[in-house]
């Protein structure tokens, strides 16, 4: 305990008592040890929500193609823009995998088709003509382990649209249950070409790079909404 001035005011505790000064009036209330259940429900449910999106960020951090913006980082945004698709049941997180969104874009594409190939990889497609909405996709693929967790598979960039648009390519496959994403990305000015073909990209993890190192101006690019795809174990 602190005495404080002449008058022997203090601050402080002192036993089972606390005493403490407001406009020079001495008060004293008694410590109570026992404060309100911080895992209320709510509490529960968000930090499970947080754990889940946590882990998967990490996952995806080689693909996630958000800009960082002021004190936000990508992988925070990536959080904030998915978070809202986790359910809690009894404490256990979960998501459903496709509707994970890799970009922050608000334009729809079509539906993403998978077929596999033999057993080392999967042809992608668009289900439709994308070409009126982006001028190139790109394609992840995420491998699902045994205990549930994601793992970065492969990735490619399709510029040429191909027959109705629908930009056909590959993804290595393992032959493990997979999910494929698909995005696309708009250029917005007459020298966004230019300026995409300067850094030769032909991965995801490329795109997720440059993008959050703000090398791919918003001015000159957008980006799609995500749309995904699981496929079973072979």
């Amino acid at each position: 305990m602190k005495l404080n001035g002449i008058m022997g005011t203090g601050t402080g505790k002192l036993g089972s008592s606390i005493f403490a000064v407001n406009s020079g009036e001495q008060i004293v209330r008694q410590y109570q040890p026992t404060v309100a259940n911080p895992s209320t429900e709510g509490q529960v449910e968000q930090r499970s929500k947080l754990k889940l999106m946590s882990q998967l960020a990490a996952a995806m951090a080689l693909v996630i193609a958000f800009r960082k913006e002021g004190m936000k980082s990508s992988r925070n945004l990536f959080i904030s823009k998915n978070i809202g698709l986790v359910t809690v049941n009894e404490e256990t997180a979960s998501i459903n995998l496709p509707a994970i969104q890799l970009t922050p874009g608000t334009t729809s594409i079509p539906a993403v088709t998978a077929t596999r190939n033999g057993s080392t990889s999967i042809d992608v497609a668009l289900a439709a003509d994308a070409s009126k909405t982006c001028a190139r996709v790109v394609y992840v693929a995420m491998k699902k382990t045994a205990d549930g967790a994601l793992q970065y598979l492969d990735s490619a960039v399709v510029e040429t649209a191909g027959a109705s648009g629908t930009f056909a390519g590959t993804l290595a496959f393992t032959g493990d249950e997979v999910v494929v994403y698909a995005y696309g990305i708009k250029d917005l000015t007459a020298n966004a070409s230019a300026i995409y073909a300067n850094y030769g990209v032909t991965s995801g993890t490329q795109i997720a790079s440059l993008v959050a190192s703000r090398s791919f101006s918003s001015s000159d690019f957008a980006f799609t909404k995500t749309v995904g795809l699981q496929l079973a174990a072979q």
